[in-house]
């Protein structure tokens, strides 16, 4: 391996990162003014948008390519493991839903623009 010396590679010393963030740390914060509030006083209206994109969500046709898959309490119930049984499991006895070696979902041989729902609560993308 070549010495970076002779490269013409300089070599940053480890004391001069720890230092310059000692010295970043040790810079007090400015605070800034709020712009002052109009003369009628502050507004506390709320415009609340998840709501309206929860309907919109709701309202996917199956017909535009979206595909519903419900499964109700008894059928749950009726699984080898009952309402015990992991989610993914559960996912498994939907059609076109498979399992890879990873333990990954994956439906109609993709696991991306999924959406999963628990009583009508949106679950993480990590499920």
């Amino acid at each position: 391996m070549a010495n970076p010396v002779r490269a013409g590679a300089r070599r940053v010393p480890p004391v001069l990162s720890v230092t310059f963030a000692t010295v970043c740390a040790a810079v007090p914060a400015m605070a800034q003014q709020a712009p002052p509030p109009p003369e009628g006083g502050l507004s506390l209206d709320v415009e609340v948008i998840a709501k309206q994109l929860d309907i919109a969500r709701q309202q996917i046709e199956p017909r535009l390519g979206a595909t519903v898959y419900d499964f109700t309490r008894p059928a749950i119930e009726t699984q080898p493991q009952g309402d015990n049984q992991p989610l993914n499991q559960l996912l498994l006895q939907a059609p076109g839903v498979v399992q890879d070696s990873f333990g990954q979902i994956h439906v109609r041989g993709d696991h991306a623009n999924l959406q999963f729902r628990l009583n009508g609560v949106q679950l993480p993308e990590g499920i």
